[in-house]
């Protein structure tokens, strides 16, 4: 039996490491910093990029990571060394089994990807597994139970839902929708009514602000900026109200894909869906009014986990934990 001593998630928004033992060891924004005057050299990684990209002009921000694939190779590993280097990962006379946590729905290519760039970090041993599986065990999903369980993400880069059946997925899709898709109509919508450009992590302030789907929560979010079209500076008020459609847009397409994966059931697995309803979980599962409004879109019960923005580090964590269920786990995915 193989001793995984690492969960790894290389995610659009975050990376975060889970270490046996210690726990969780790092959470950090998936992005890197080059310096353009300088073919294109990393100078830092994560938080660290973020405040270079604020202190020079000649820093330019990247994403190796989108829509739940690896968009660029060579910076991703990169991105993933240096984080390891800030958790002093020891490489020398130690074996380091790692267990990645991926979407659903990826090709053969895309697997292998995240594979070579584990390997490529000095790892031992590399294995994958479908970040729903965290949702499950953090959710007390038993692996054993037989009945059906739905399953849904959602993500920074991407949505990802699942239907699993005793510990093994039976369906599953994967939609790169999520977080970022919001923050970018946020941003747009800013830009076009009140003509200010809105720095990135002001718009995930307004998201987490202001994100409603209740009609009747009415809260605001004052803006300082410069107005693209007079170039004066001054204040700008945006309310839930104003952006409340926009998440009823995007949460109405969350729905679509739930159904439509929903429609490729067969009665037994409707029926199982119907009594014990959707598990949600993903850092959007925490926007108010969202079990409400999916309940209604869908017709079942929708359950969102208590923490939902840190459901897959627990999950992990727990797995971690528990070799034996983690083995299993892994053994079942894989068959």
């Amino acid at each position: 039996m193989t001793d995984y001593n690492y969960v790894v998630k290389l995610g659009n928004t975050n990376t975060i490491i889970v270490k046996s033992g210690d726990g969780v060891i790092l959470v950090e924004p998936s992005v890197v910093a080059v310096d353009t005057e300088n073919n294109n050299q990393v100078v830092a990684v994560g938080s660290n990029a973020i405040k270079s990209a604020k202190n020079s002009n000649n820093i330019e921000l990247l994403y190796p990571i989108a829509d739940g694939v690896v968009k660029n190779k060579q910076y991703a590993t990169i991105m993933l060394r240096m984080f390891l280097k800030q958790v002093e990962f020891k490489t020398l006379f130690t074996k380091n089994n790692v267990v990645v946590l991926i979407p659903t729905s990826l090709s053969a290519q895309e697997k292998n990807d995240y594979v070579n760039i584990a390997y490529s970090c000095m790892f031992t041993q590399v294995t994958l597994l479908p970040t729903v599986y965290a949702g499950m065990v953090n959710m007390e999903i038993e692996e054993y139970d037989a009945r059906h369980h739905l399953l849904c993400k959602l993500g920074g880069g991407v949505t990802d839902v699942a239907l699993m059946s005793a510990g093994s997925i039976v369906n599953a899709c994967t939609i790169d929708l999520g977080g970022n898709t919001l923050n970018n109509a946020i941003k747009q919508y800013i830009c076009d009514s009140y003509h200010v450009e809105v720095p990135s992590e002001m718009v995930e302030e307004i998201k987490i602000e202001l994100a409603t789907l209740l009609p009747n929560d009415n809260r605001s979010y004052s803006i300082y900026g410069q107005n693209n079209l007079d170039g004066n500076y001054g204040n700008v008020v945006v309310t839930s109200s104003e952006l409340r459609p926009i998440f009823i847009d995007y949460f109405t397409r969350v729905a679509g894909i739930i159904s439509g994966l929903l429609g490729s059931c067969d009665t037994v697995a409707i029926s199982d869906i119907n009594k014990r309803g959707v598990y949600l979980f993903g850092a959007l599962g925490s926007i108010t009014g969202l079990d409400r409004f999916l309940s209604t879109k869908l017709n079942v019960p929708v359950y969102i986990d208590v923490e939902p923005e840190s459901t897959v580090i627990n999950g992990a964590t727990a797995l971690l934990n528990n070799p034996n269920l983690l083995q299993s786990v892994i053994g079942k995915y894989n068959n």
